[in-house]
C-alpha cells in the first residue's frame, strides 16, 4: 500500500470515528469519550457485516434486481 492510499485510509477512519462520536453525543446529550466512540464504531461495523451475511443468505439481491429491472 503506497503513501496516498494509506493517508486516505487513515483520514477516512478518523472521519468515520468522529461522525460516530458526534452522533453519539447528540443522541445521549452528554460527553462521549473516544474509547466509547471506538467501541460503538466497532459494533456498527460488526452489525453491518452480520446484516450483509443475513441478507445474502436470503438472496434479497435477486429480489431487488428483479424489482429494479421491472421499474426501469
Amino acid at each position: 500500500m503506497n503513501f496516498p492510499e494509506m493517508l486516505l485510509l487513515i483520514i477516512s477512519f478518523a472521519l468515520s470515528l468522529w461522525v460516530v462520536k458526534a452522533s453519539a453525543q447528540l443522541a445521549y446529550k452528554q460527553e462521549v469519550t473516544w474509547e466509547q466512540a471506538f467501541l460503538q464504531w466497532l459494533l456498527l461495523l460488526i452489525l453491518a457485516f452480520l446484516a450483509s451475511i443475513v441478507l445474502s443468505l436470503f438472496k434479497f439481491g435477486y429480489l431487488i434486481e428483479a424489482l429494479t429491472f421491472k421499474l426501469f
